[in-house]
């Protein structure tokens, strides 16, 4: 359970940190051992899914479940989940400071059986300024297209693709609440 909030170089949001105790209160409250995160950083969340995945083998975990609340974009169609270190303010090093959901999505996935649910709350409205948004640079999180990594997964986005949800003026995201 991830929740990036406290932001240092784009614009903070109020609910991911709520979002994220929330959830991991009642993942606990269903039997799962629970790991929860606020405010990661980039070499912080890769470690921590390094971390999960390794967990994950060594258990021969048969249910799974990863939420992440905050910051996302997709760029060129693939979704990038948005660190709380991340600069944002050049197109070149998007790709570096953010880490593809992709990639977490495969790293996760660890066997075929395995029964994953992904809870992505990632639907605000883009971090990106304007001088970096483009057709293919964009809002919202793209639709995942179905792979060996994603067959036996469970995707669950705040919106539909390429949307994107306000944050809104309570405690949680209307998603999470």
């Amino acid at each position: 359970v991830i929740g990036n909030s406290t932001y240092q170089n784009v614009p903070r949001l109020k609910q991911p940190a709520n979002d994220a105790a929330d959830v991991a209160d009642e993942l606990r409250k269903l039997g799962f051992e629970v790991t929860s995160n606020i405010d990661l950083t980039r070499d912080q969340f890769l470690l921590l899914v390094s971390d999960f995945r390794s967990q994950i083998k060594s258990e021969k975990a048969e249910d799974v479940v990863f939420y992440y609340s905050g910051h996302a974009f997709n760029m060129f169609g693939l979704n990038q989940i948005v660190p709380v270190d991340a600069q944002l303010k050049s197109r070149d090093l998007l790709q570096i400071e953010t880490i593809r959901l992709n990639d977490i999505i495969s790293q996760i996935q660890v066997t075929d059986t395995q029964k994953t649910v992904f809870l992505l709350d990632a639907s605000r409205p883009s971090p990106l300024p304007d001088s970096l948004k483009s057709d293919d640079v964009g809002a919202g999180l793209a639709q995942i297209e179905t792979n060996n990594a994603t067959a036996s997964a469970l995707l669950i986005f705040a919106t539909l693709p390429n949307q994107t949800a306000p944050e809104g003026s309570g405690r949680n995201s209307t998603f999470t609440a």
